[in-house]
C-alpha cells in the first residue's frame, strides 16, 4: 500500500539526523492523515537515498568549474 507524503513532511524528515529518523517516520504514522499506511522500512530508505543524492549535488555545486578561456 502507497501512501503519498505530505512534502512539508518530507522536507521535515530530510533534515532530521539520522539517529531521529526511523522513530519521526514511525510518530508520523501513527497520525490520523497517514493512519498506519506508510511503510516505514521504505521510506527510511528513501529519506536516505534522497540525502545521499543532496549531499553529492551540493558537493559538485561546491567544486570550482574550470574556466573554458585558458
Amino acid at each position: 500500500m502507497h501512501t503519498h507524503l505530505d512534502p512539508q513532511d518530507m522536507e521535515r524528515l530530510l533534515n532530521l539526523v539520522p539517529e531521529e529518523l526511523l522513530g519521526a517516520i514511525i510518530l508520523l504514522n501513527r497520525e490520523a492523515r497517514y493512519h498506519n499506511r506508510l511503510n516505514v522500512v521504505e521510506l527510511a530508505t528513501r529519506v536516505m537515498e534522497l540525502r545521499g543524492r543532496l549531499s553529492v549535488t551540493y558537493a559538485e555545486a561546491a567544486v570550482p568549474v574550470p574556466s573554458a578561456s585558458r
